[in-house]
């Protein structure tokens, strides 16, 4: 008995045996849940954020485009308003004195257009005008005899037809 005694008893002072155990989860399952999730919630907002970006650049586009179409036609009513019959254009009195050669009554326009392609404005009544004799090109008096000024080339401001 002395001996089952000490056997116990050995059983008891002696450490309990520690045997080799799996290394414990460093994340819990949980945690990979909560990571796929958060994972998730970023590619949604990053598409999210996509998706308005696109949208906002297309109302952009068409605001900038309905500028645009309103401009133009703004700008082709003002210049309907402006635009002057041939008949009457050729009925304004022509400055004559002009060394490059005036219009002459007598000849004819090709194409009467809407405005001066210098000063960009409209043709309008009792305005002095002047055509390139060699291409027909009509302008404003005051606005060919700046280009000849400042113009060493004497070319036409719109085929570059010497003068």
């Amino acid at each position: 008995m002395l001996m089952l005694t000490s056997i116990s008893m050995a059983n008891i002072s002696s450490p309990p045996s520690l045997s080799p155990t799996a290394p414990p989860h460093i994340i819990p399952e949980y945690g990979y849940i909560l990571i796929m999730y958060t994972c998730m919630v970023f590619c949604l907002m990053y598409v999210a954020m996509c998706i308005h970006y696109c949208v906002q650049s297309r109302i952009v586009l068409d605001q900038i485009a309905k500028r645009n179409e309103e401009a133009l036609r703004q700008r082709r009513e003002r210049s309907r308003r402006s635009q002057i019959s041939s008949q009457t254009l050729q009925q304004i009195p022509v400055n004559q004195d002009r060394p490059s050669g005036a219009y002459r009554p007598s000849e004819h326009i090709i194409k009467i257009p809407s405005e001066c392609v210098i000063c960009l404005d409209g043709f309008r009544e009792g305005v002095e005008i002047e055509a390139v004799a060699e291409c027909r090109h009509v302008f404003h008096s005051t606005c060919i005899s700046q280009w000849r000024t400042s113009n060493s080339r004497q070319t036409c401001p719109l085929c570059r037809t010497a003068i």
